[in-house]
């Protein structure tokens, strides 16, 4: 299994070394965040521990091509979509819109503590950004064959003008500006400058507003916020300017932003002492499960280094597990520790790691399909399986029940998908097992295993799936099958949301609630078209050797296409019941 690794970014903020350059002309590309990180090694944590994870939440909205931004320019419709205006009523009705902010939240506007008061007034990778400032539009704007403004227009417009970052020490404020700082320059501030000069009216800061720029992550850029604009005058222009470091106060951030987050020294555990092991149990967040060693239990054994609070049952070590993340610990049988060796088990048939793979599908080869008898006595292949072991066989439970009857038949012929769908090599059926929870309404548990009456003999060109069985965290990088409009199978990446971002969405489109067990995905791109069962896989890298072990992360179960959302079964969450099973 592949390690997790994180990037920090308010650890960047925190451990800047500044130091000042000139300011250069032209664009302000995005510059690079110095981390060693492969997006096909990158993981989401199944819930959001941290605030400096927008290049992993928002992975799917970040920008490939590199932006251009031109100094001191207006601002385009649109552009700074996270950009929000704070105002007063004045005494005549009219809105004074003093001070901005940046929309860090669905309901939450960042910015300077003096503008919400109304008091009348990570290692930054590239010490260049562009401050937040107004002015009119005239002054601003110029054509490149003429000497100044063209035309009188004294709009106010937003303007994005470049700045440097000045070390502390090199900080030179003007004397007005010590009266509001009882401690004087201190970490909590970053301190910036721009050109000597600068065309009276051309640029105002607007306090409150952001300090950005753009920084590469994983592939793409995302624009980061270093600090708020707090004191200074024309943008930073001939005299030194302050903002307010993000970084300073991450730990009130979190506390804010984070509902479940406690510092290490706020982390709190329940004990019950009439709690005796495999009593039923309510934990912390209302979830139901069992009393169990919690070495039975991964996923409140990371709670617990999570600093997260934990129901402790009577003992030292038994906790309040979830049902769903009970591990199985009696005799494991050969078909079971199939599925934990998976990965050596089967490495002669892995091929080359490829990052960039337009044909991934052909390289596929754990796909199955199920066969239904129609009346006239042919068989038709409705909707596919993933091998996991040599002779069971994971899906959707809507597609085992989707023609009303069981399946009786399933192609295991070699090859691709697309393969073994035109060449058809049917074997007979022994059991088909439902998950007892299945809801056909509300497709909660649709999870299905299959028994095939003989096992598989591996080959390079059909093998079992190897089962992505951690709790806690999920691969960036997936891919999903989709079938285009010829019904010919393709893989479309796609990236894991926070069940708590998704169940959002859903509520706002008035959909069923997202499980736990559940998976959530953004499609990238214009999705194909989904079939219940499909599979969602992770490619691993294994450094070594370079090879490519496939793992299933989540089986396709519903999607709302227009939005690019996907609904896929946690395969995770399923793997005590499987191996119950198997």
């Amino acid at each position: 299994m592949a390690a997790i690794g994180t990037s920090l970014c308010v650890l960047l903020f925190l451990l800047i070394v500044i130091q000042y350059i000139e300011v250069g002309y032209g664009s302000l590309y995005a510059t690079s965040a110095d981390l060693e990180e492969r997006l096909s090694e990158a993981f989401l944590p199944n819930v959001r521990e941290a605030i400096d994870d927008c290049h992993l939440r928002y992975y799917k909205l970040g920008e490939g091509p590199e932006p251009k931004p031109a100094f001191g320019r207006p601002a385009y419709l649109r552009e700074f979509a996270h950009m929000a205006a704070i105002g007063w009523t004045a005494s005549d009705g009219k809105i004074r819109w003093d001070c901005g902010g940046s929309l860090i939240w669905e309901n939450y506007i960042l910015t300077a503590a003096h503008c919400a008061a109304n008091d009348d007034a990570f290692e930054i990778p590239d010490p260049q950004f562009y401050v937040t400032g107004q002015g009119r539009y005239d002054l601003n704007r110029f054509d490149s064959y003429s000497d100044g403004p063209r035309n009188i227009d004294p709009t106010i417009v937003q303007l994005s003008p470049r700045a440097n970052i000045l070390d502390i020490d090199n900080c030179t404020l003007p004397e007005e500006y010590y009266s509001g700082l009882s401690r004087g320059v201190t970490t909590e501030h970053l301190c910036f400058r721009n050109k000597p000069f600068l065309v009276p009216d051309s640029c105002e800061m607007l306090y409150g507003a952001p300090l950005r720029r753009n920084i590469w992550r994983l592939g793409r850029h995302f624009e980061h916020i270093y600090a708020l604009n707090l004191l200074g005058k024309d943008c930073g222009f001939g005299r030194a300017a302050l903002g307010t470091r993000f970084g300073y106060h991450s730990e009130w951030l979190k506390s804010v932003l984070l509902p479940n987050y406690r510092a290490e020294s706020d982390s709190v555990h329940f004990l019950n002492t009439d709690l005796d092991d495999f009593d039923q149990c309510r934990g912390t967040d209302g979830s139901t499960g069992l009393c169990v060693n919690i070495n039975r239990c991964p996923k409140i054994h990371y709670d617990v280094q999570a600093n997260r609070s934990v129901q402790l049952c009577n003992g030292g070590k038994i906790v309040c597990c979830p049902y769903d993340n009970i591990r199985n610990v009696t005799n494991i049988s050969q078909m079971a520790s199939e599925l934990d060796d998976c990965e050596s088990r089967y490495k002669q048939f892995h091929e080359m790691y490829e990052p960039y793979q337009s044909d991934r599908i052909d390289h596929f080869y754990h796909t199955v399909y199920f066969g239904w008898q129609t009346k006239d006595g042919m068989t038709e292949w409705i909707c596919s399986g993933t091998l996991i072991t040599r002779s069971v066989v994971v899906t959707s439970a809507y597609c085992l029940l989707a023609d009303g009857d069981l399946p009786i038949l399933v192609n295991v012929a070699e090859g691709n998908p697309n393969a073994t769908w035109s060449r058809p090599k049917p074997t007979r059926i022994k059991e088909v097992i439902i998950h007892p929870g299945y809801n056909a309404s509300t497709l909660q548990y649709d999870i299905g295993l299959v028994r095939l009456e003989q096992p598989i003999v591996p080959t390079a060109r059909k093998y079992p799936i190897c089962l992505w069985q951690n709790e806690t965290h999920t691969p960036l990088q997936l891919y999903r099958m989709v079938d285009d409009d010829n019904y010919v199978s393709r893989f479309e990446q796609n990236f894991p949301k926070y069940n708590s971002d998704c169940r959002q969405d859903l509520r706002q489109l008035g959909k069923r609630e997202l499980q736990s067990n559940e998976l959530c995905t953004d499609i990238d791109g214009t999705p194909g078209r989904s079939i219940s069962g499909d599979p969602l896989i992770w490619y691993n890298r294994n450094p070594s050797d370079n090879s490519s072990t496939q793992y299933l992360v989540g089986i396709i179960s519903s999607g709302i296409s227009a939005e690019s959302l996907g609904i896929n079964v946690r395969i995770s969450s399923y793997i005590g019941w499987i191996k119950s099973i198997v």
